[in-house]
Parts: C-alpha cells; sequence; structure tokens
C-alpha cells in the first residue's frame, strides 16, 4: 500500500534524486570517537541478534529494556531478539547483564550520560537502539549512539532503502555467515548509507521543520515532548477529541502504532512535502473544533 506520508521514506518515489539541491556536510554524526567499530546487515535485529550472540549470556541472564517513554510496550522486533538468549524486563536487577536503552522514535533517552555511567559500574553492557535518530548532538559534542557500548541503527527508517542495519561497536564483533539474498541487501544498504550520509543534517532538519509545522498548527500544548533533545522520528499529538483517522486526506497517511486511545503518532517523513502536513494538521485541527462545540 502507498501513502503519501509514509513512515518509511523508501515509500516516496522520488527518494532517488530529491536530495540534488540540499546543501552537504561533512561534520561526523557518530562523534569524534574513532576507537569505533562499524558493521553492517541485512536488518538491525539480525545485527542485534549477532551482537547478543557475541555475549555468551545464560538463561538465567536478563536484558532490561529501558524506553524514553516508559510506555507498557517495546518494539517487537527487541523483545523477539532477546528472548533467544535470556529474559528480558523493563527494569535492571541483579540478575541485568544487558540493558538496550531505546531513544523512542528520536527522543533521546533522559539523562543519557549519567544512566550509561551508573550501568557500566555495575558491569553491564550497553546497547543503544538509534532505529530512529541519527546525529544527535546532546552535551560536549557527543551524540546519541556514543555514549554505550554499542549503537544499533535501522537503516531502513533513517534513509530511503527498504532495509539494512548498521551496528556501531568498541568491541570487536563477529558476524555469522550472510546468505547471499542477506548480502545483498547488506550491500545495497551500504550503498544508500554512503550516498545519503553528506545529507542527514538535511534529513534532521527537513524532520524537524515538519514537526513544528504540526506543533504550531495543532498548538504546542497538545504535543508531547518526551526529551530535551530529540529529532522528532514521531511527532506525539495527543486529543481527547475522537479523530476520524479514516477522512479522504487522513486514510492516507500511515500513523504509528500506539495503545494509548488519546494520542496519535504522525511519522515526520522528511521527503514529503511540507504542505502536506500543513493539510493534515488543518485537518485534525477542524476534527478537535468540531468535537469542542
Amino acid at each position: 500500500m502507498e501513502y503519501d506520508i509514509p513512515i518509511l521514506m523508501s515509500d516516496v518515489k522520488t527518494a532517488s534524486d530529491i536530495y540534488k539541491n540540499w546543501q552537504m556536510t561533512t561534520s561526523d554524526p557518530f562523534g569524534c570517537d574513532t576507537d569505533i567499530r562499524s558493521y553492517f546487515g541485512p536488518t538491525a535485529r539480525w545485527l542485534l541478534s549477532a551482537c547478543l550472540d557475541g555475549l555468551h549470556l545464560l538463561r538465567s541472564d536478563n536484558i532490561a529494556i529501558l524506553t524514553t517513554t516508559n510506555a507498557t510496550y517495546v518494539p517487537t522486533c527487541l523483545t523477539i531478539a532477546s528472548f533467544n538468549f535470556c529474559g528480558v524486563s523493563r527494569v535492571v536487577t541483579q540478575h541485568t547483564r544487558v540493558a538496550i536503552i531505546v531513544h523512542e522514535h528520536g527522543f533521546s533517552y533522559p539523562s543519557l550520560r549519567e544512566v550509561c555511567e551508573a550501568l557500566r559500574l555495575q558491569g553491564i553492557t550497553i546497547i543503544e537502539d538509534c532505529a530512529h535518530v541519527f546525529g544527535l548532538p546532546i552535551d560536549d559534542n557527543c551524540v546519541v549512539g556514543s555514549f554505550g557500548d554499542y549503537a544499533l541503527f535501522s537503516l531502513s527508517k533513517i534513509f530511503p532503502c527498504a532495509s539494512g542495519g548498521l551496528i556501531r561497536s568498541r568491541r570487536s564483533l563477529k558476524l555469522p555467515d550472510m546468505t547471499n539474498a542477506e548480502a545483498e541487501i547488506t550491500r545495497h544498504a551500504k550503498e544508500v548509507f554512503v550516498q545519503w550520509l553528506p545529507y542527514y543534517k538535511e534529513l534532521n532538519n527537513r524532520r524537524m521543520s515538519r514537526h513544528n509545522i504540526i506543533a504550531s498548527l495543532l498548538g504546542q500544548q497538545n504535543i508531547e515532548i518526551h526529551s530535551n533533545y530529540y529529532i522528532s522520528w514521531m511527532t506525539y499529538f495527543k486529543t481527547d477529541a475522537a479523530i476520524d483517522l479514516k477522512t479522504p486526506l487522513s486514510k492516507s497517511i500511515e500513523f504509528g502504532a500506539t495503545l494509548r486511545d488519546d494520542l496519535i503518532l504522525i511519522p515526520t517523513n522528511p521527503l514529503v512535502e511540507e504542505s502536506r502536513f500543513m493539510e493534515l494538521a488543518g485537518m485534525l485541527r477542524k476534527e478537535m473544533h468540531d468535537y469542542d462545540r
């Protein structure tokens, strides 16, 4: 199914050459730490499994999944991969060997530096899940993904490729053999990564401009912000109105999934024209107005 505002950038038809008039950047999205190795794979989940396998976890061990919003649900891609190795919890316990810190929908985990330092003192391996955020500076020029032992990126959520993952590691990582199909997916993802990397700042700026359009038209008081540092991959629009998401305009929007009835997650796809977000916000504002009358 095609969407006018899809979640993934690969679903935008003009993605192959839309960046031609954009400004390039030579800044490093990973910060200045050079003692880190990069590994590409067919998916981020595949790389996560390889990472966990190399940690030689016991069934009695535990992986703590910590998310920015601390909501009652977590991505199944994390739990599926983790359950293959040991137990999973939402809190750190005496059995925790690994903490996966999820920068949920582009909002960095609160007090990231302090939390990572505390976890490291406990001997816990830290994996930053950066599926929705790339090149976000936090403090002292440090960026999201530079605080843990590993940083996991889902390239299909950051750049316009159908699949592909990247893991950055402070430790040597042995990857399993790939099938021919997995190797071809990885090769293509790496090509897209190299092609679009000089435009990552432009992509981030465009995401934020779309987020700001939604916030300005729907009211900042109706937008949930979950961190001081963020590049909104989804805009959290909170409303008590019974919004009809099957209207002619909004039925073409691929909203994010949520278990909350009072929340709409709006994708900030940077390759979609700003006018579409103005239209969408206008429609949602009308729905709110009609509900309040």
